[in-house]
């Protein structure tokens, strides 16, 4: 786990673990790069990825306004002045993770596109609001799922490493649904709403 206030150039050209990764099997990375909104950057506790006691790692895209106040309507206790880890505390507080993000989805006000790792249950779970988009992609025979803001930017960062090709090895390409929490299993597995389990392919937003 890395935490430095860096640019991702910078932490793609000069982080340790990250440049091992090309040598080792691994079932998931999870990377975020945060603009400080609440909590100065230069104090690491404010940095993404927030740590849980029940092995959650979360990340978090947007703005929460309101999370003054549910720190003091949940009673929650807080390790740093970072809004994001508000979301951390009312997950740990729910009896799962899916119950927990539905907490988030109800109760927060702001953009929100959330990232947790559940490392006890190898899922990474996926939600958002209307506020901020969160695509995925899955080429064909293969079983990864990739995962990025947009759909442009899976597209463009597809084509820098497999070449203009790429498209026609498109199987899935959809936006993570709002209000729904979705979870990914580490054998690219979706586990999601019935009614968006099908597979289907869109054009990314422009």
């Amino acid at each position: 786990m890395s935490k430095q206030p860096q640019t991702a150039s910078e932490f793609i050209e000069l982080n340790t673990e990250y440049r091992m990764l090309k040598h080792r099997r691994f079932s998931m990375f999870l990377g975020h790069v945060r603009l400080a909104t609440h909590g100065k950057a230069t104090d690491n506790r404010n940095n993404h990825p927030h740590v849980g006691k029940r092995g959650l790692y979360l990340v978090h895209y947007g703005i929460i306004s309101n999370h003054l106040d549910l720190i003091d309507k949940y009673s929650l206790t807080m390790n740093s002045e970072c809004d994001s880890e508000v979301l951390l505390r009312l997950i740990e507080q729910a009896d799962a993770v899916s119950e927990g993000l539905r907490v988030c989805l109800r109760e927060v006000k702001g953009p929100m596109v959330t990232v947790v790792h559940d490392t006890k249950s190898s899922l990474l779970w996926l939600a958002r609001n209307e506020g901020r988009p969160l695509w995925m992609i899955r080429l064909k025979r293969d079983q990864r799922l990739f995962v990025a803001s947009t759909g442009t930017i899976l597209f463009t960062s597809l084509r820098k490493v497999m070449g203009s090709h790429v498209e026609k090895q498109i199987e899935m390409l959809m936006p993570v649904p709002t209000h729904a929490p979705v979870a990914l299993s580490s054998d690219g597995m979706m586990i999601a709403p019935l009614s968006y389990c099908q597979k289907s392919w869109m054009k990314p937003e422009p």
